[in-house]
């Protein structure tokens, strides 16, 4: 190596022997990586599939290494629906859906508790067909005006009977008659 200096410059360069050292050594490398030994086509491999590995993880469950080439298997869950087009994954909730418990605002709907309307009016309910279906408020009025219509009467009549009792009384009539 050879150096130089004017004023604040200075000036390194490489002898003839250096440079010829240099050169043979470019001129004598393998450069066709297709002739790596067996030992360095194995490191380069492994280098690459460490370097196309990645981790996953799910709900801070421990971390689980996926090695470059490794497949990922996403499953669809309870309510769950997981779809792909391509590298495009979608997740959401499935069309027909299963719940023990769902509370929206106020409202709870529990499979063991039933439903807690949370103080609101239940809204929109449809006249009840069966013996077990819940009658809405119009259903409800026109059963009391029914009632009140049929006990209106121009009979004056009371009738009582009791059984297992030794002082029977029944009253007939507007005038009454007692038996007993």
């Amino acid at each position: 190596i050879t150096t130089s200096a004017t004023g604040d410059d200075v000036t390194i360069a490489p002898t003839a022997k250096l440079s010829a050292a240099v050169t043979a050594a470019e001129n004598s490398a393998d450069k066709d990586l297709s002739n790596l030994s067996t030992a360095g086509d194995t490191y380069i491999k492994n280098l690459a599939k460490t370097a196309a590995s990645w981790n996953v993880e799910t709900n801070g469950a421990g971390t689980t290494a996926v090695a470059g080439g490794d497949t990922v298997n996403f499953i669809n869950g309870d309510n769950i629906a997981i779809t792909n087009a391509g590298r495009s994954i979608t997740i959401g909730t499935a069309r027909n859906v299963s719940f023990d418990k769902v509370t929206v605002g106020g409202v709870v709907i529990d499979k063991n508790n039933g439903i807690d309307a949370g103080g609101k009016e239940i809204t929109n309910v449809g006249p009840a067909t069966s013996g077990n279906s819940a009658v809405n408020k119009t259903q409800m009025d026109t059963a009391i005006a029914n009632a009140q219509t049929a006990a209106t009467s121009t009979e004056k009549v009371v009738a009582k009977t009791l059984t297992g009792d030794t002082n029977l009384v029944t009253v007939t009539g507007q005038t009454g008659t007692a038996k007993g």
